[in-house]
């Protein structure tokens, strides 16, 4: 009877340990299957852009949003992470206006992301530059001649008066810009965005689907007289 006793505990104590350690696995093997399979899109992977409006250093202000659009897919395998047509974005960094004595306005602009076939954003690294047309050149020729005569002498100070031009990027621009780091991309939900892509098919622009209509219109008038 006392023997019974004993033994009781220590079969207790083994049965706790050996359910602890199977939960402990099942809990284990659980999170190995759902932990998610990632993809990478390595650093300084290209992305091509253009711009989708034009910005002067005449009206753009420092801080001002700067919209992109992408050019061409880009891939991982045979899989389009960011699409033609995805948005990009930059941000206006720096301005100088035109001024007197012939100076030229500056624009500068840093593009900061673009987004993903997932809906997520992925950092980009580029800047462009813009400078309009100086005129300190032309200015230097014409008061030098003009100063060597009695009679334009006076108009030397006009000319002290006259702006250079205004910096400007124009729409359609092309840009390129890289990926600033490695971007991981959570695989399922990548090939879940891709099915639904190739399903609703790439953006169309309105000239696009107007000139499939037009060439649909034309090829049946054709046919019925013929």
């Amino acid at each position: 009877m006392r023997l019974n006793h004993v033994w009781v505990p220590v079969i207790c104590l083994a049965s706790a340990i050996a359910f602890a350690q199977e939960t402990a696995g099942a809990q284990q093997s659980v999170q190995v299957a759902t932990a998610p399979s990632l993809i990478t899109l390595p650093d300084a992977t290209p992305v091509l852009l253009r711009t989708k409006q034009t910005f002067s250093s005449a009206s753009a202000k420092v801080g001002d949003r700067v919209p992109f659009r992408v050019t061409e897919d880009v891939k991982t395998g045979d899989l389009i992470a960011i699409p033609r047509g995805a948005e990009a974005w930059g941000i206006v960094t720096a301005v100088k206006p035109r001024a007197r004595k012939g100076r030229a306005g500056s624009l500068d602009i840093d593009i900061q992301y673009v987004q993903l076939l997932t809906g997520e954003h992925a950092t980009l690294r580029a800047q462009e530059h813009s400078k309009g047309v100086g005129k300190q050149a032309d200015m230097g020729l014409n008061m030098g001649e003009l100063g060597a005569t009695v009679v334009g002498l006076p108009l030397v100070p006009l000319l002290m008066l006259e702006k250079g031009g205004d910096a400007k990027l124009l729409a359609n621009t092309k840009i390129t810009a890289y990926l600033n780091g490695n971007v991981q991309v959570d695989l399922a939900a990548l090939e879940h965005a891709q099915r639904r892509y190739i399903t609703k098919g790439p953006r169309r622009s309105p000239f696009f689907v107007d000139r499939v209509i037009g060439s649909m219109c034309l090829q049946s008038f054709v046919a019925m007289l013929n």
